[in-house]
């Protein structure tokens, strides 16, 4: 992960000579200075941090359960509050490393593509400013999530998603309309709210842009004289420590402290292992008659279904809720059923694939598949099929509808769908989580719907049928490369298992 920290800094700073900057004022391009550079950066992983840091902290508790290190730490004297704050402290330990690897990275691109000397105070003061009350809040409010009940799985990435939609936008939007900032900040953890503030006045009103933009070669280039950090204004920065300590405080009277009697949803039901996610206690009826139909199929269409009928057994909400809006879809005009109803369905589709690759490992029977003839040599293909066959039958309704409006749509969502589940199949490989799947899938599936078809390469599914052959093409091929990536995955984890 470290690895990638340069190439991320990479393509936070776009060349000049490439017709795009990284912030413009009114169409000038501000030059690659420290307040430019340490600001611009600083703001873009802020965002980023603030989204992706949260996925990678999240599920401390249940990595704790997974290792079987929960009942030491429930035996030991050490107090609640001494935990919650070790859990706390080397979750944000983790990201204040990710950050300084970033920052250093950023510091190297100036070398490469500054325009101007290196300010090292000008930087370091404006990243801790903007990235501290980050790297406070996300994980406390990772454990605040994990601690409660309802928010300690999947639920929970999907709503930390929403909120944080909010907590991005909401100051920003505030400011806009209002010309100020009030309680919004309170919730402006990403530091853009109280960013769009200073620069409103520096720049004078002007419009200006942050990220990978455009500009107007022939126009003279601004000179951004830096933010002002007078003893008010990081204050006011560090207003949102009224959200993060009341998180924080949720997190430590929330936290059961490993007991089995407080939080049976962390841990495994009797019967778990044997029905492979199903207490046998609750398995229904049909579930037990489907499986012996399966006697005179063959051996891998048997496996398939088998993992299909589980995966429905283990989530009937979701289930049925997808099938409803499959349903109901087919009532809608074509229009509104690629635009609304096939992001709706792909959003619940990612909710229940990111489980089927890890759900072995997660209930601790691999070791029982791993002595199953054939299938250890075939787990991707079995996998993938799996994943492949629940998407089919939920898009099958909507996909024969848009065949008949839109061919060329409707083979754009076949392809999706492929690429989809070739995603979920290897991430979870790699990982060995479904976190990972979850927290890059939904923000993508956020971004090509707020995109709404303007930019066709991102219409990978097709839901605005404006992707060209090419487009087609080549996620098809992403599709391929990802299926090897999970084979050759799989493959480490054998070899290296054999090793051992």
């Amino acid at each position: 992960m470290f690895f990638l920290l340069p190439v991320l800094a990479y393509s936070l700073i776009p060349d000049r000579s490439s017709g795009m900057t990284l912030m413009q004022v009114d169409g000038q391009r501000l030059i690659y200075n420290s307040a430019t550079l340490s600001l611009a950066t600083a703001l873009l992983s802020a965002v980023i941090v603030s989204l992706w840091g949260f996925y990678l902290v999240f599920g401390a508790l249940q990595r704790e359960v997974e290792s079987h290190t929960d009942s030491t730490i429930a035996a030991t004297p050490m107090t609640n509050a001494q935990y919650v704050l070790g859990a706390i402290l080397g979750s944000g330990s983790f990201l204040w490393l990710l950050a300084l690897g970033l920052f250093l990275s950023i510091v190297g691109m100036h070398w490469l593509r500054g325009e101007a000397a290196f300010e090292p105070v000008v930087y370091i003061t404006t990243y801790l400013v903007i990235l501290l009350p980050v790297l406070l809040f996300v994980p406390v409010a990772a454990f605040a999530f994990e601690a409660t009940v309802l928010l300690a799985g999947r639920l929970g990435s999907f709503i930390y998603f929403g909120c944080w939609l909010l907590l991005v936008s909401l100051p920003v939007a505030e400011f806009v309309i209002g010309g100020s900032l009030s309680w919004t900040r309170l919730i402006d953890v990403s530091g853009m709210g109280w960013a769009v503030e200073q620069l409103s006045l520096i720049t004078a009103g002007r419009n200006y842009s942050i990220g990978l933009v455009t500009y107007q070669p022939g126009l003279p280039s601004f000179i951004f004289p830096g933010l002002h950090f007078e003893p008010a204004q990081v204050l006011l920065r560090f207003a949102t420590l009224a959200v993060i300590v009341p998180l924080a405080w949720m997190g430590y009277f929330l936290f059961d402290r490993f007991d089995p009697t407080k939080r049976k949803s962390r841990l495994p039901q009797p019967g778990f292992k044997k029905a492979g996610g199903v207490s046998t206690k609750e398995n229904p009826q049909w579930l037990s008659l489907c499986f012996g139909r399966l006697a005179g199929l063959p051996w891998l269409l048997r496996v398939v279904i088998a993992d299909c009928l589980l995966t429905w057994a283990m989530r009937p909400k979701v289930v049925a809720l997808c099938f409803a809006v499959s349903a109901l879809s087919c009532l809608a005009p074509p229009e509104y059923l690629q635009r609304f109803a096939l992001p709706c369905l792909f959003l619940i589709l990612v909710l229940l694939l990111a489980d089927v690759p890890v759900r072995e490992k997660l209930a601790g029977t691999g070791a029982l598949i791993a002595v199953v003839p054939n299938l250890p040599d075939r787990w991707v293909v079995w996998k993938w099929s799996t994943c492949v066959f629940l998407a089919l039958s939920f898009f099958a309704l909507p996909g024969c509808r848009i065949l008949f409006s839109n061919p060329s749509a409707a083979l754009s969502l076949a392809i999706g769908l492929l690429l989809v589940t070739a995603a979920a199949v290897a991430l979870g490989t790699w990982t060995g989580g479904p976190t990972t799947f979850i927290a890059l899938a939904i923000p993508l599936l956020y971004l090509i719907f707020n995109d709404g078809g303007r930019t066709g390469w991102l219409d990978f599914a097709g839901w605005y049928g404006v992707a060209t052959p090419v487009v087609q093409t080549g996620y098809a091929a992403l599709s391929a490369v990802l299926l090897f990536i999970a084979q050759a995955g799989h493959a480490l984890k054998r070899r290296r298992n054999l090793c051992q």
